[in-house]
């Protein structure tokens, strides 16, 4: 699975991982214990 959207949904941060073999899309939402400064650095990457 690799992330290829994160952002907003709402008043949620969420990243949509896809698997590269199957195209298998799965939306996680941020939990307290996630790094944010992760999650900065992803949705920087993906957009």
């Amino acid at each position: 699975m690799e992330p290829v959207w994160a952002g907003k949904d709402g008043v949620k941060n969420m990243i949509l991982h896809r698997c590269a073999l199957c195209g298998y899309e799965r939306r996680k939402e941020l939990v307290p214990d996630d790094d944010f400064d992760v999650f900065v650095r992803i949705s920087a990457l993906v957009r």
